[in-house]
């Protein structure tokens, strides 16, 4: 597994966001349906990407828990703040150190990927879990549900 270290400057986005779990996957699709069409309605979009953001409790990992809630966000990225359209939102991510790993393949399969990250390759890395967003970045080789996607995972890290 493998993965870059690097640091994000601050970020600016744009979207929605609602509560979920791990096992509720169906308002996570809900959300999506709801954002992407609308995206042609936000202002200074940096890029044509989407950015799909977690932001955890503090105490979200330690313990496993597929019930608990989390903040969940589909959004763009953008320059500055202007007009919200309604019913949007903006988001700043705090700019940080990260571990960035690049997935390929359905998205939906993700999960057994994510758990490596946080079993295998963070335990051995020299570097803690920090309490900053985690985010994914689906550019223009994102195609969802299909086997040749790809998508950024970018896990917030400090070092130990």
């Amino acid at each position: 597994m493998q993965a870059r270290i690097e640091v994000c400057p601050p970020k600016i986005c744009v979207g929605q966001r609602i509560q979920l779990s791990v096992n509720a996957a169906a308002k996570n699709i809900a959300l999506w349906q709801a954002f992407a069409p609308r995206k042609k309605e936000i202002a200074q979009v940096i890029d044509p990407g989407f950015h799909s953001i977690e932001i955890y409790p503090a105490t979200y990992f330690d313990r496993f828990d597929p019930t608990a809630e989390f903040e969940k966000w589909a959004a763009v990225e953008v320059q500055a703040i202007t007009v919200l359209p309604s019913g949007l939102e903006a988001v700043q991510l705090p700019g940080g150190l990260y571990a960035v790993f690049l997935y390929r393949g359905d998205a939906r399969q993700a999960f057994p990927f994510l758990q490596k990250i946080f079993t295998e390759w963070l335990p051995q890395s020299g570097y803690c879990l920090d309490t900053r967003p985690h985010f994914e970045v689906m550019g223009p080789k994102y195609k969802n549900n299909a086997e040749d996607s790809e998508e950024e995972f970018w896990i917030p890290l400090r070092r130990n």
